[in-house]
């Protein structure tokens, strides 16, 4: 039972992190992804090439954030409930330790 609720605990953490990594990730992103929107509505006088790259930075900008949703399907934030469950098992296991 111990080892199960160690495994439970390492599982939990490390859906925090990843989801920790995804947040910070997607700050920087979205920060980019709005910059180049912006520039775009702007109305500048850019060249065809320029124009292009802007939409490469927006096209590839979704990607990586439908790439983080998808990563964060498999490492969802532990929910209250199971983080209950797993605090009442630790402590009802330590009694029957003592």
């Amino acid at each position: 039972m111990q080892e199960q609720i160690a495994r439970a605990d390492r599982l939990a953490a490390i859906g925090q992190l990843a989801a920790g990594v995804a947040h910070e990730i997607r700050n920087p992103l979205a920060s980019i992804s709005g910059a180049i929107q912006l520039l775009k509505s702007a109305e500048l006088d850019l060249d065809a090439d320029h124009t292009a790259l802007m939409e490469i930075i927006l096209r590839e900008s979704r990607r990586l954030d439908n790439i983080l949703t998808d990563f964060l399907l498999y490492a969802p934030p532990e929910s209250d409930h199971v983080a209950n469950v797993i605090s009442s098992t630790k402590r009802f296991s330590q009694r029957l330790d003592c």
